[in-house]
């Protein structure tokens, strides 16, 4: 029996930009942004609804346009298009546009009277601030400074980290390292799982996740981001501007989601003791599995060791933008393809 849409967690997902989005889901979406903002157009021509009753449906307009955008990524992610397609649409802040619009446009002179200028700048800022304070709630930016979930993450990567929902073997997370300091990795284990290493293999509660070879992850060898990293090489240590080689697999979860993982032919993590995960921690591991301080080492070691739930921030959904420079501020090294791709 089909499960019946709820309209609040709809809403609240519209927020989150990861996952899936149903069309029916999206269309509601859709449906509930543009009726406060047709009766408002419709206001206008009309003089039928008094002021106050205005300013809340464009409130209202404004504020349910965010999750509509977020579902419509969500679903051009679903039809395998890129999130520059929203661009078609709106930039995910377009409310405040629509916001602006409403107030400032043009209206019967009746309705305008005692209107001033300052009251409507007022207003204006209010919906940004609210259009902002939701939309932060359920996500917080993070930015990519190290090479250890290549090739899903490259540095230099912003991610938008969604902080409501639970999160699940396969998610790419977020945490907090013991001084607080954000890192992200794959979650494979959770409390209760056994984890072990053989030959690079990870196996989970005693069956090994399956993989299978996908080419060769190339990228040129030269520095990246803030701390101006070079790439972890398995064809050795070649010179700059010239091309960085590792093993391309495809690693596969029990519940069938598939992701892409490094292999850079550097042994000294590929065969480890068997952990049990308590409950309670988790044991994250990084795609480029040889470039990777992780659940593998432990955090008086430098690692990563068990994460605690509590440290959890949130999963990984979707990348903002991307640059390879020192700054976001040097446009000219934005990655203009990784704008709002989904993170698998």
């Amino acid at each position: 029996m089909a499960q019946r849409p709820n309209p609040v967690r709809g809403f609240v997902a519209g927020f989150d930009w990861y996952g899936r989005s149903g069309r029916l889901t999206f269309a509601l979406a859709l449906a509930f942004a543009a009726l406060p903002a047709a009766l408002v157009l419709w206001s206008r021509q009309t003089a039928q609804l008094p002021r106050g009753v205005e300013i809340a449906l464009i409130l209202i307009a404004s504020v349910l346009f965010v999750p509509a955008l977020g579902h419509g990524l969500r679903r051009l992610n679903d039809l395998g298009r890129s999130g520059w397609w929203i661009w078609v649409m709106a930039l995910p802040y377009a409310g405040v546009l629509l916001a602006l619009f409403l107030i400032f446009g043009r209206s019967m002179p009746a309705r305008r009277a005692g209107q001033g200028e300052l009251r409507r700048v007022g207003f204006a800022l209010a919906v940004v601030t609210a259009l902002i304070a939701a939309s932060t709630v359920f996500w917080q930016p993070m930015l990519v400074i190290s090479g250890s979930m290549k090739p899903t993450l490259l540095i230099g990567d912003v991610l938008m980290v969604g902080q409501s929902g639970r999160v699940t073997r396969g998610d790419v997370i977020v945490y907090r390292k013991e001084n607080g300091a954000p890192s992200v990795a794959r979650l494979i284990g959770m409390g209760g799982d056994s984890v072990q290493m053989k030959d690079g293999v990870v196996w989970l509660n005693g069956v090994a996740l399956p993989q299978t070879a996908d080419g060769f992850f190339r990228e040129t060898m030269a520095p990246e981001g803030p701390l101006r990293l070079l790439p972890f090489c398995a064809n050795g240590s070649v010179g700059q501007g010239a091309t960085c080689e590792n093993l391309a697999r495809r690693e596969t979860m029990p519940d069938g989601r598939a992701h892409m993982i490094l292999d850079s032919n550097v042994a000294t993590f590929d065969n480890t003791e068997p952990v049990t995960v308590p409950q309670g921690q988790l044991f994250v591991l990084g795609d480029h599995r040889d470039n990777a301080a992780d659940s593998r080492i432990a955090a008086s070691a430098g690692g990563a060791g068990l994460i605690a739930d509590a440290a959890v921030v949130g999963r990984a959904g979707r990348i903002f933008y991307s640059y390879s420079g020192t700054s976001a501020w040097q446009v000219w090294t934005w990655r203009m393809g990784r704008m709002l791709r989904a993170v698998h």
